[in-house]
């Protein structure tokens, strides 16, 4: 028995020692061999000058440091993960942002549209089609208003609200927002007050179903894309109650748009497939308005070179950057990523995207809606919680 014992022992004492050893000298002779071979890739990218070589040998420091951290997590892991994630966003244009979570519970609202003024965030919620409110908390996040009365069906002939926009203040209704549903009718919606209802006048050609609208210089363009169709609506102090007329002149876009926005007699329409297009109308003859698609993505970055940037991204929503910036953000909901485009040229400025590592709060997943407000915070949807970050450049 007792030479059993020992034969059961002896192994477990062996294996146990073997672990201390490696635990003590093994894990760091790996971790100075991946974290020096970080370091010389570094002394090697700060003496190169060809964009793409020092693109490809950040990233290369990056792999050696996830092998090295996999060992231990030092100061000077930490430290050089820094410099080389600056380095690399530098390279390809990228701002980092810090989120935080806008509230400290989450509300788990299926987000599909979010509208934002100085003051306030308005949610449209996908499972209901009602708009909730959100207002600046004292603890710097936000909580939501339960007292605001924003539902399609409540007192009013609206069904589900497909799109929400924030209104000038300047509005004979009162209203804060406006929502509207796929057949034309309008809600606007304030603090404090019942929902009222407007009713858009219905097209020559009716309604097939709407999808989105926006409002400029006082119109209301209202997105048909099942019709292949833009009405315009003069507005009078955001009442709209004069027959639209139509955007396009002969050439019209096809029916796969999911968003657009509109800058005067411009109008950008964005693509199921990420194409964009560019429409302008044509006062002088309505028919003689004509539209370019696509329209060619420039990326500037030569550290991009024999990439495809675009390709790789999952565009989903259109809007403007806050005023006066006059500048498109396409949001490529898969990254969670905001791309800023020229206006004109749609040449590639730079791009925002989360912090790395423990400072983002923000879990993988893809990105339901993104807002801008007047005073440049930047939101953003994510499983089920809302998330913002100041001062967006």
């Amino acid at each position: 028995a007792f030479m059993a014992f020992l034969a059961v022992l002896i192994p477990l004492i062996v294996v146990t020692i073997s672990v201390v050893v490696y635990m003590r000298y093994g894990r760091n002779e790996q971790y100075d061999v991946y974290y020096n071979q970080a370091e010389q890739l570094k002394a090697q990218a700060l003496t190169l000058t060809n964009p793409v070589e020092q693109r490809l040998a950040w990233e290369n420091v990056l792999v050696n440091l996830n092998e090295a951290e996999k060992h231990n997590v030092t100061n000077d892991t930490i430290a050089l993960r820094e410099e080389a994630q600056n380095n690399l966003d530098s390279l390809l244009g990228i701002m980092r942002m810090q989120f935080s979570p806008a509230f400290s519970a989450k509300p788990n609202i299926e987000v599909s549209r979010m509208a934002a003024s100085e003051n306030d965030l308005y949610l449209l919620n996908a499972a209901n089609g009602e708009v909730m409110r959100a207002f600046p908390s004292g603890s710097g996040g936000f909580e939501l208003d339960t007292t605001f009365d924003c539902r399609p069906g409540s007192n009013n002939n609206a069904g589900q609200l497909v799109d929400i926009l924030t209104l000038p203040i300047t509005n004979i209704y009162g209203a804060t927002v406006l929502g509207i549903d796929s057949a034309g009718n309008l809600v606007y919606c304030k603090p404090g007050s019942p929902p009222q209802t407007g009713f858009l006048p219905a097209p020559d050609t009716n309604w097939n179903h709407i999808t989105s609208f926006t409002l400029d210089g006082g119109n209301l363009y209202v997105l048909d894309a099942p019709a292949r169709a833009v009405w315009v609506y003069p507005g009078k102090e955001a009442a709209f109650v004069d027959r639209p007329y139509f955007f396009f002149g002969q050439q019209t876009p096809t029916q796969d748009v999911i968003d657009f926005l509109v800058s005067g007699d411009e109008m950008y329409l964005l693509h199921s497939d990420g194409r964009i297009s560019r429409c302008i109308f044509s006062r002088i003859d309505t028919s003689a308005s004509k539209c370019e698609d696509p329209l060619n993505r420039v990326n500037p970055f030569p550290a991009y070179q024999g990439e495809d940037l675009f390709s790789g991204a999952n565009f989903t929503q259109i809007l403007f950057a806050a005023p006066p910036d006059p500048s498109i953000l396409l949001l490529d909901a898969g990254h969670q990523n905001i791309m800023r485009f020229a206006a004109r040229t749609l040449e590639l400025q730079n791009q925002f995207q989360p912090t790395k590592g423990n400072r983002n709060p923000i879990p993988p997943g893809t990105a339901a809606a993104v807002a801008v407000s007047p005073d440049h915070v930047l939101y953003l949807a994510v499983d089920g919680q809302i998330y913002f970050a100041a001062n967006m450049p």
